[in-house]
């Protein structure tokens, strides 16, 4: 039984899809975004979610994946990782694919899964021209926080010498 999304939800999912599009498929790293970058993106004024922890993101990312699913696409949520490691988190392992979809995978087979899933979801949205285009503000929210996780990337590497 298909869903209907909330505004904020298709907000996000506008996104996430932008995000997609522009990424390049040879470089997936580069369509990973942090929860805090998203929740900044999506909600500057902090009307829905409040910095640290973006309370409800996590509920909001699974129900536009649960959507994503039902219309057989890859899982959006997937490029969404946590700071510290750049990896998705328990609730796209134990919450949304196991809980929600029903997806069992052993443990030691879940990362290569998430990352076959950030490959679908860049490939998918890149070749889906046309298909649910983003709107202009997602497009700018995507790439000016691509811009600004290169920044950082570059920052890095000048300090590591």
């Amino acid at each position: 039984m298909s869903q209907e999304l909330s505004p904020v939800e298709r907000r996000v999912r506008a996104f996430l899809i932008s995000r997609a599009k522009e990424s390049d498929p040879d470089r997936l790293s580069g369509a990973k975004i942090e929860y805090q970058q998203l929740g900044k993106a999506i909600d500057p004024e902090e009307n829905y979610w409040a910095w640290p922890r973006f309370r409800g993101l996590g509920d909001v990312l699974g129900n536009v994946s649960v959507f994503e699913y039902e219309h057989d696409r890859p899982l959006l949520s997937a490029l969404v990782v946590q700071a510290g490691t750049h990896q998705a988190g328990d609730g796209f392992y134990k919450g949304l694919l196991r809980k929600r979809l029903g997806i069992q995978l052993p443990p030691e087979e879940e990362r290569a899964y998430w990352r076959e899933e950030i490959r679908k979801v860049v490939t998918y949205w890149n070749a889906a021209q046309g298909e649910e285009e983003p709107d202009t503000q997602a497009k700018v929210l995507a790439l000016l926080t691509r811009i600004e996780s290169d920044v950082r990337e570059v920052r890095s590497l000048i300090a590591a010498g």
